[in-house]
């Protein structure tokens, strides 16, 4: 479960998954960076990131729906009942070409979170 001791803000967090591992960003309601790191695509890596984040109210994690390599950190999210928003690749690729393609996937994904 999510702790909620410190209450601090409400975050959102975006996720960008591969097979080995994945980059983590979080945005406060104000769209301000307040965490990036990266860690393993693994049940290590995901107690890692609910680690990095229990000073924060609820987290909202943004994931890009792509198939079995996010599979894993879905149901872990799931099972201690984060609040989880699919992104559709075709909609972070559309705005991929409205922004520049040096634009990273997190950021969009953040984008569309924050509008969430």
């Amino acid at each position: 479960m999510i702790q909620e001791t410190k209450a601090l803000q409400s975050i959102y967090v975006g996720l960008d998954i591969s097979k080995q591992e994945i980059e983590i960003c979080a945005i406060n309601n104000e769209g301000k960076s307040l965490l990036t790191f990266t860690t393993s695509n693994s049940r290590k890596g995901f107690h890692l990131l609910i680690e990095k984040l229990m000073h924060y109210d609820q987290p909202t994690f943004g994931v890009e729906s792509t198939g079995p390599y996010s599979g894993n950190i879905i149901q872990f999210l799931k099972k201690i009942n984060a609040q989880i928003v699919l992104t559709n690749p075709f909609q972070i690729s559309r705005l991929r070409d409205v922004f520049s393609k040096s634009v990273k996937l997190i950021q969009l994904m953040l984008m569309l979170l924050h509008k969430h």
